[in-house]
């Protein structure tokens, strides 16, 4: 079984549009746990700390701990899910600034998401504001967006300024979208990818799967690459640990 570090999911309880109780988010770690899960990022939605922080914090607490009693060697670290707009940039990066909302475990790192009709030129623009002010964004879920599958050079040029790109690992193999698992599949192709996730909601709807995804990504990547997307990059760059076993991907 391969190791992975998942570093999108909302699995707070109570917090977001992720896990409705502590029970649901004790599953999904378990269901992560035997596909070789063994760090998790949670990360909600930024609308949830705004909303309260403190409640996030109470319950992630919580989680920690009983989540840390089944499973010793997992751990669960805290990101945000940051929607970015034009409109909204400014005071998003106050907020991080600020602490008001968390970067990825600490960080410079932030876990960044557009709405799903963004067009690139948006897109583009918050992602060099975000880099000018010493934040380095990581594209949620890449495959998704439109403007992505509509030219592919946006990505590309994201990626050269310093933009990671994480993908959902279940779009690698069982997403039934056609050009988001297209998306995902270039990106692997182009080694695009930096990081893995699930986006994990609930036990029933968008579970926590990566298992066929990783082997997806092992079976048409060359091992260090595979290994640097799989956990090496998380490792290094959001964990704090550097890497034993896995180098930077891009």
């Amino acid at each position: 079984m391969k190791t992975v570090y998942d570093i999108h999911m909302h699995l707070i309880p109570e917090v977001d549009d992720g896990a409705w109780n502590l029970d649901m988010a004790l599953t999904m770690v378990q269901m992560a746990y035997c596909q070789g899960v063994r760090k998790i990022f949670a990360t909600p939605h930024s609308s949830a700390f705004r909303e309260g922080t403190k409640r996030v914090e109470e319950q992630y607490r919580r989680l920690v701990e009983h989540a840390g009693g089944l499973y010793p060697d997992l751990e669960i670290l805290m990101g945000c899910e940051v929607l970015l707009t034009e409109f909204s940039l400014e005071q998003i990066i106050k907020e991080l600034e600020e602490g008001r909302i968390p970067s990825m475990n600490g960080t410079d790192w932030v876990l960044a998401e557009f709405r799903q009709d963004a067009d690139a030129q948006e897109a583009e623009k918050c992602i060099d504001r975000l880099k000018k002010r010493g934040w380095n964004p990581i594209l949620a879920h890449a495959e998704r967006y439109r403007f992505v599958s509509g030219d592919h050079a946006v990505l590309r040029r994201m990626a050269e300024k310093g933009c990671r790109v994480q993908v959902n690992a279940y779009s690698l193999d069982r997403e039934e979208c056609g050009w988001i698992r297209e998306n995902a599949r270039w990106m692997l192709e182009e080694r695009l990818i930096s990081f893995l996730g699930s986006d994990a909601h609930r036990t029933f709807h968008r579970p926590p799967e990566v298992e066929g995804g990783t082997e997806y990504l092992y079976g048409h990547a060359e091992r260090e690459y595979a290994d640097a997307v799989a956990f090496g990059n998380a490792r290094t760059l959001l964990c704090g640990n550097g890497s034993e076993d896995g180098t930077d991907g891009n």
